[in-house]
């Protein structure tokens, strides 16, 4: 079975794809996520339009040219000596069904989950590991005995808090380009990105992005160049699929 490309694959290619450089059926899959991806579709187009911008600029003498540079420096220099802000995070609504599931007292894991995204969102969480705020911190055992378990891969993950047959709170690592093997939830899952970019279906989650998953969903997260950091509520197990699913499930298990 022929794997569809990724937003990642796919901007790599489109320079060679434009000057048709790269094999029929890399371009033929190129296409296709093309049709089926807008943000990559719009990344071709700004990529198409540049051969006129440059013209554009070429038609032009150099007195036509100075304003344009002389603001461009202005706007520079304004930006340097303005002084250091908390990055703020573009607005990120916690999901729907989520939202429900915090009016249940019982649902630490969940509750940690909206602290975690809350502090996030006001410029107040760490911007180094683990990435959790003070006030989450003080609810969880101290990270000196949290417990690593470390998976083919590279990948790496800390049970942060679990009890009975309830939801658990984890926090995963994903290395650099690395994709977790296509599976199923049985029981619920919601992932909060805390650091780097993760592919999730056709959405490039970053920052602050928070998914929701009901039992029965699946997916095949993929880590970019820089790897990921998530907070994890889930409940339930995972189903592998695929080749080697079963061996799969049982090292993730493990």
């Amino acid at each position: 079975m022929i794997e569809p490309l990724t937003c990642k694959e796919v901007a790599e290619l489109l320079t060679e794809y434009l000057e048709r450089k790269i094999p029929w059926n890399q371009r033929l899959l190129t296409r296709l996520h093309l049709r089926l991806c807008p943000g990559c579709q719009h990344l071709l187009d700004e990529l198409m339009s540049l051969p006129r911008l440059f013209e554009r600029f070429d038609q032009l003498d150099t007195e036509e040219l100075r304003p344009i540079g002389e603001a461009a420096l202005a706007n520079v220099i304004g930006h340097l000596n303005d002084s250091r802000r908390p990055r703020f995070l573009p607005e990120s609504p916690v999901p729907q069904t989520a939202q429900r599931m915090l009016s249940s007292f019982a649902d630490l894991p969940l509750r940690l989950l909206a602290m975690t995204h809350s502090a996030m969102m006001q410029g107040t969480a760490p911007k180094t590991e683990p990435f959790l705020p003070e006030e989450v911190l003080e609810l969880l055992p101290s990270p000196k005995q949290w417990k690593w378990k470390h998976f083919p891969g590279g990948i790496r993950k800390a049970l942060l808090w679990a009890q009975g047959g309830g939801p658990s709170l984890s926090l995963v690592f994903m290395p650099p380009n690395f994709s977790l093997a296509s599976h199923t939830h049985i029981g619920s899952e919601s992932l909060l990105v805390l650091e780097g970019e993760l592919e999730h279906e056709d959405r490039c989650l970053t920052n602050g992005d928070w998914i929701h998953m009901e039992s029965g969903s699946s997916h095949s997260p993929y880590a970019f160049n820089h790897g990921c950091w998530c907070l994890v509520r889930d409940e339930g197990t995972v189903h592998f699929t695929g080749p080697l699913g079963w061996a799969k499930g049982m090292v993730a298990g493990a």
